[in-house]
């Protein structure tokens, strides 16, 4: 089981919110695993990373840390767990 899997997330503009991530993003990190993130400033490094997080509202698809997924009451509880 990936420790940590992303499934079509992508992130809209609003207003002053993050700026829109390219995508839709797809990735699964086993245990072990090293990601690292590359890019241009404003290429959505920092709005990819705030994503996983569950920092800023996704606009589609959804991220999940072990087996289960970070929405409604359980997003407080997957919070402690993921450092940004």
């Amino acid at each position: 089981m990936p420790l940590l899997t992303a499934t079509g997330i992508a992130v809209d503009a609003a207003g002053d919110g993050p700026a829109p991530l390219p995508g839709p993003v797809d990735l699964k990190l086993e245990a072990g695993e090293v990601l690292s993130v590359e890019g241009p400033s404003g290429a959505g490094k920092t709005t990819l990373l705030r994503a996983l997080a569950n920092l800023d509202p996704l606009g589609r698809g959804e991220v999940a840390l072990g087996d289960g997924a970070a929405r409604g009451d359980r997003i407080p509880a997957f919070r402690r767990r993921v450092v940004y």
